[in-house]
């Protein structure tokens, strides 16, 4: 971890310049640091609960395997990890030590754990300093932005927007009725947002950021253009020819669509070159990875910034080939759909549930299904239906 993370989860006492260590270091002594570790002070109370209770049982389900350790299905490590730091709470450390070196040499090798070491360490460090952005593309300078949708995206869109200082962020809701609510909506999303909100004069400093609007011609000088409206190609279609005749030249545009190729959708568009997919996942303020779909004219400039935009609202960018549910929802469509197969065949929801959960998700499909919403399933169908025929 970097030294911000190190210090807000207490692993570092503070962070300082280089110049300002020894003289920190003291004052951090005189001033009272304690030379005493948490767990060592009387009336310690683990987190977990004590080991020999019903919370510790929950958190160690298995027989502590000191050899021929069978690791897990999904994290290999994970089961026999959970239960050395479970029994290392009862025994000298040394023997703990002993079980982890014996555990280690048997999980590291094998192919899973290579690869999350890989894709959540490795490339994640790589993803998160702009990794596939074209290195001879200029920075971009992303003054407005413009969200083509009033829905549960486009929402939070605007409050990752206001948080990352976004100075202008334009709000375009093509359906009147919900102009009047906007702020108002945009006021309930603020009380779910992260700490970076601590006042009420923060929260309006954020709100001020917002123009709601239903008058396309603001759009003029926005630098970016992001259509989140239903997963549907006609009523993206309708929206993006109307935003292109305002739109300055050089301002990129992207779609939001979450299943439909954007090679088909960059169509509508007048400059296919400036036409980029940016899909977010929901909730979006807590769900950090976000595809960038490359159509088959999608130029650097677009890519670019798309890259830089996601990394100023401090997310994590993957770039992705253009092909129907690009990368993440060609998983996880298939995930939801053998849950309500099984759903049909007369598998308990529970059961459905707890199984997905015991095997390592986070969460179980149908309730996945429920909080992305049901009718975007449903309309993601009908659009794959209309995109390429009844037998799909």
């Amino acid at each position: 971890m970097d030294a911000s993370k190190a210090r807000k989860f207490g692993v570092a006492a503070d962070v300082v310049p280089a110049d300002q260590l020894v003289a920190t270091a003291k004052k951090l002594i005189l001033d009272g640091l304690s030379a005493v570790q948490p767990w060592d002070n009387k009336g310690f109370k683990l987190p977990g609960g004590l080991v020999y209770s019903a919370a510790g049982a929950r958190s160690s389900r298995r027989p502590m395997p000191f050899t021929g350790v069978r690791p897990s299905t999904i994290i290999p490590a994970l089961a026999p990890s959970r239960n050395v730091s479970m029994k290392a709470c009862c025994c000298p450390w040394i023997q703990p030590l002993r079980w982890k070196a014996a555990i280690l040499p048997m999980c590291l090798p094998a192919p899973k754990p290579k690869h999350m070491v890989r894709s959540l360490f490795i490339s994640m460090q790589a993803l998160n300093k702009g990794a596939r952005r074209p290195a001879d593309a200029k920075p971009s300078t992303i003054n407005k932005v413009g969200i083509l949708g009033g829905g549960l995206h486009g929402r939070w869109h605007r409050l990752c927007h206001g948080e990352a200082g976004i100075r202008w962020c334009c709000w375009i809701v093509i359906w009147k009725p919900l102009r009047k609510a906007s702020r108002i909506r945009l006021a309930s999303s603020t009380r779910r947002s992260s700490a970076a909100i601590q006042s009420q004069a923060d929260k309006e400093q954020l709100l001020s950021l917002i123009q709601p609007t239903a008058d396309y011609a603001d759009l003029a000088d926005c630098d970016l253009v992001i259509e989140a409206v239903f997963e549907d190609s006609n009523v993206k279609k309708g929206v993006t020819e109307e935003a292109a005749k305002h739109m300055k030249r050089g301002a990129i545009f992207a779609s939001n669509t979450s299943t439909i190729p954007i090679s088909g959708l960059a169509k509508n568009f007048p400059r296919q070159n400036d036409f980029i997919g940016i899909h977010f996942f929901s909730p979006v303020d807590k769900m950090m990875l976000t595809e960038i779909i490359m159509g088959k004219k999608t130029g650097d400039k677009a890519l670019a910034m798309a890259v830089d935009y996601v990394l100023a609202i401090k997310k994590t960018p993957i770039v992705v080939n253009d092909t129907r549910g690009f990368f993440v929802n060609r998983c996880v469509l298939r995930y939801m759909s053998e849950a309500y197969n099984m759903l049909i065949e007369g598998v308990p929801p529970a059961m459905i549930e707890n199984v997905a959960k015991m095997a390592g998700m986070p969460v179980g499909p149908l309730a996945l299904n429920d909080e992305t919403a049901i009718d975007l399933s449903h309309k993601i169908l009908h659009q794959t239906i209309r995109d390429m025929g009844e037998s799909r």
